[in-house]
């Protein structure tokens, strides 16, 4: 047990480290996360079919494929894109989070009566 201790004790900067980096990408990733379902929510809502689809496809394939897979195809797969680990982490936790929110804002939003909309 004191070998760990004095383990953590002497890589506490790293860890020190870790925790911020992690903090940084979840707080960035929830801000967009955010913003993102609350389009993604009012598209799938909309009357126009192509709006409509896109956001079930959407929310579809992020609901449906593994986080991790998702952000090591963003990291590896996109080459194009060029994108540094924690970008790819930001991102892939923004894409991956926003189809969970949106149906949490679609449900919020069809909750609402016809009569509480026009009053």
């Amino acid at each position: 047990m004191s070998e760990l201790l004095t383990i953590v004790r002497d890589n506490s900067d790293v860890y020190a480290k870790a925790i911020g980096t992690t903090l940084l990408a979840s707080g960035l990733a929830i801000v967009f996360a955010l913003i993102l379902g609350l389009i993604l929510a009012i598209m799938r809502d909309s009357r126009v079919a192509v709006f409509s689809g896109f956001a079930r496809l959407y929310v579809s394939f992020f609901r449906g494929t593994p986080l991790l897979l998702q952000i090591l195809i963003l990291y590896n797969g996109l080459v194009t894109l060029q994108l540094t680990g924690f970008q790819a982490l930001a991102f892939g936790l923004s894409l991956h989070f926003s189809a969970y929110i949106s149906e949490s804002f679609r449900a919020a939003i069809s909750s609402v009566d016809r009569g509480q909309w026009e009053a």
